[in-house]
């Protein structure tokens, strides 16, 4: 029969266990206070009186869901017994007027969603000049594509219009806009992440993501090529995937921005500011001796 008492050495066993089991819990509240909503998380931070960063979390993960629902909407909205070819094709397509252009019973969402998605992209303020740039691009290429839409009927002999090429070359220029931000810009906030394992991981996962972003327009363009108007579902699906991803890109930005800002992943050290001379040859303070603009270190 085993003893009631502990054996000589197992209380320390049992001391060693506890705290190991209670450095888990502590470690699993801190990232769950990560995922914590941001008017809990950010809303009383004394550092944002003005919930600024509470108004970008909310703008991200806003422009995913919708980047979420985009496809989703257009397809069950236009009919699971209709289904097109493509997502452009819902500007136009009506069951009860299949061949009439611009007569789509999706038409005003198809329009708002890609309006709502251009607007964000558009004034939303980038984390460095270079991402702003490619921001604003993509969300005129987004309201442009909304704009000027595909030719209908597709299977048409007619030459392509005016229209049609900015609809495409707009769309190309969408997604090679925010896989640009997804390959290149990662670093500019990256470089805020205090553990470096989560900043490989992250790293990675935004690589994958503009890899995906980069092939959406290359495998639809090859499918026109190859197989004009005779590839089935193969762009629907395509083009669903491109925005799938573009909208988890937001989603996982707004994390790993929210995870920057916890206390448990700052810098352990401080980042120093870059002064920049100026033409006068000031070393890029001001006259009380404040630092100037900071920048990441890299």
């Amino acid at each position: 029969m085993r003893s009631l008492f502990p054996a000589p050495g197992r209380p320390g066993r049992i001391r060693r266990t506890i705290r190991r089991y209670a450095n888990v819990v502590v470690r699993a509240r801190g990232y769950l206070r990560v995922l914590k909503p941001a008017t809990k998380q950010i809303f009383a931070r004394p550092a944002d009186p003005l919930s600024v960063s509470t108004s970008y979390v909310i703008m991200r993960n806003g422009i995913g869901v919708l980047g979420l629902a985009f496809p989703v909407v257009l397809i069950v909205g236009g009919g699971l017994d209709a289904v097109q070819p493509s997502l452009s094709a819902y500007y136009h397509f009506s069951a009860a007027h299949p061949s009439e252009p611009c007569a789509g019973t999706m038409r005003d969402v198809f329009v708002g969603m890609l309006f709502a998605i251009g607007a964000f992209l558009f004034f939303y303020r980038g984390h460095s000049v270079q991402e702003d740039a490619a921001l604003n691009v993509a969300g005129i290429s987004a309201v442009l594509v909304a704009l000027l839409p595909m030719d209908w009927p597709p299977d048409s002999k007619a030459p392509a219009t005016l229209s049609a090429h900015i609809h495409s070359t707009s769309a190309i220029i969408f997604f090679v806009m925010i896989a640009y931000v997804c390959i290149f810009r990662a670093q500019d906030t990256l470089c805020l992440m205090r553990s470096s394992r989560r900043r490989r991981i992250f790293r990675r996962v935004y690589l994958v993501m503009g890899i995906a972003m980069f092939a959406t327009p290359a495998a639809v363009s090859a499918l026109d090529i190859v197989a004009p108007g005779r590839n089935g579902y193969s762009t629907l699906i395509i083009e669903v995937a491109g925005v799938f991803v573009f909208a988890a890109f937001w989603l996982i930005k707004s994390v790993e921005i929210r995870s920057s800002l916890h206390p448990r992943f700052v810098p352990l050290r401080p980042i120093r500011p870059k002064h920049h001379p100026t033409p006068d040859g000031n070393d890029g303070r001001d006259p009380g001796g404040r630092a100037g603009p900071t920048d990441c270190a890299t």
